[in-house]
């Protein structure tokens, strides 16, 4: 049985939280992912996408002995990952976790404690694998929408060569998100084929994500050797050899992985980014007995204290990234692109 999750706040009766496990015949509770699929945004007013439920929450810390789940700035973590896996063993004992890393469940076997958090890891992600890869494609997509636009636009215009260097830096930037998120997408997808997630989700999501896994290796292919004849040649000699007829081939490959995400993800990036986060509630919520700290995106908490009325409850601790660094002022904060001391 899947549910889906509705973004509606007319309909919290059928949210992720609500609807995370099954019982067997022994009684015992086993995890079930959403269902997903795109109709369930798409078919929305693009107002109850984007208009948040005005909410009031008390400021929250984090509690020993439960599941807590914190929101970050991810690079202002990462420059303090020790002092925070300090104050979570401090103040709450268990696991820290940073997003892609917890699981819904503690290893069974000394099998599974022999490949614990390895890539041959098949315990269930709390951060739904065929999400990110989906928002990983979308990723892809979106870079590749801009460099070709970019590239139309600017390369038909005669251009010095001081700005045809400075146009060619800006374009690469594009092209690092295209191959990072190529990589990324080709990796997940490599883990979804042998993780237990592919249990708890509808045939026709494990479906679309076979032919992901099946053209992602060649569309990595395709990419590297341009990166190749990219790095090689100025971008003047780019625009004579016609570089974006190589490019479009590429972009061709991305406009059917696309296809793809948005069968299993949502209609954009943003809708994406939201499933995951209530696949992140649903995942937490089942495992709320794990103690210890799991830290998500700042956006993921949002999203789902977004779907909460001050009434809601949740069987686990939710705290956001201002809470966090307003109860623990001995930790830096990012402040433009420099992590500086808060005041005490």
């Amino acid at each position: 049985m899947n549910t889906h999750a509705d973004i509606r706040q007319d309909n919290k009766s059928q949210s992720a939280a609500n609807a995370i496990s099954k019982k067997q015949g022994n009684g015992v509770s086993t995890f079930q992912l959403v269902d997903n699929r795109p109709k369930q945004i798409a078919q929305l007013p693009k107002k109850d996408l984007i208009t948040p439920t005005p909410s009031v929450f008390q400021l929250q810390k984090l509690e020993a002995g439960k599941l807590n789940v914190v929101g970050e700035h991810h690079t202002e973590s990462n420059n303090r990952r020790s002092q925070e896996k300090d104050i979570a063993a401090r103040e709450v004992g268990g696991g820290y976790w940073t997003e892609d890393k917890f699981r819904i469940r503690e290893t069974k076997s000394s099998k599974e404690n022999a490949v614990k958090d390895t890539a041959q890891d098949q315990r269930i992600l709390g951060d739904a694998l065929y999400l990110r890869i989906a928002e990983s494609i979308q990723y892809v997509d979106d870079a590749k929408n801009e460099f070709e636009q970019g590239w139309t636009q600017w390369t038909s215009q005669k251009l010095s060569g001081e700005q045809l260097i400075d146009l060619k830096a800006e374009l690469q930037t594009l092209l690092v998100t295209c191959k990072t998120h190529t990589l990324e997408a080709n990796r997940l997808a490599e883990a979804y084929m042998h993780n237990e997630e592919f249990k708890t989700l509808p045939k026709f999501v494990t479906a679309q994500i076979i032919q992901i896994h099946k053209l992602l290796p060649e569309t990595e292919k395709l990419f590297l050797i341009l990166v190749e004849t990219w790095k090689k040649h100025s971008l003047q000699q780019l625009i004579f050899d016609r570089f974006l007829n190589s490019f479009h081939v590429f972009g061709s490959n991305i406009d059917v992985l696309n296809m793809y995400a948005a069968k299993i993800g949502g209609a954009s990036r943003t809708d994406t980014s939201k499933l995951r986060s209530y696949e992140m509630d649903n995942a937490a919520s089942f495992a709320h007995d794990r103690i210890g700290v799991w830290k998500i995106g700042f956006d993921h908490v949002e999203h789902i204290e977004e779907e909460m009325q001050q009434s809601d409850t949740k069987n686990y601790v939710l705290i956001n990234r201002d809470e966090f660094n307003h109860e623990y002022k001995e930790l830096p904060i990012l402040v433009e692109d420099h992590m500086v001391k808060q005041e005490e």
